[in-house]
């Protein structure tokens, strides 16, 4: 597991896609385009080649916990689908 307590520098996974299931906090998840809040029980999904960063929020009193996996996809191919 994972804990965020401050802001995280830009990531890049050039071919694998980063998961991140969000168990404990409220913290930002970022790509350079746009910035999300996060929060337990979120899932977050990164594309392969997709620059992000996640961590805390700057007023943060708790920790941004989460558990992340790296995958890469067998066909070289993803499909990114919303939450339902």
């Amino acid at each position: 597991m994972a804990e965020s307590r401050r802001f995280r520098r830009q990531n890049i996974h050039p071919r694998r896609v980063q998961i991140l299931y969000v168990t404990e906090g409220d913290g930002i998840v970022a790509t350079r385009d746009e910035e999300r809040e996060g929060s337990e029980g979120d899932l977050i999904v990164f594309p392969p080649g997709k620059e992000h960063w996640h961590g805390n929020t700057e007023d943060a009193t708790s920790p941004f916990t989460h558990v992340y996996f790296l995958a890469e996809p067998g066909d070289g191919e993803l499909t990114v689908l919303d939450s339902p």
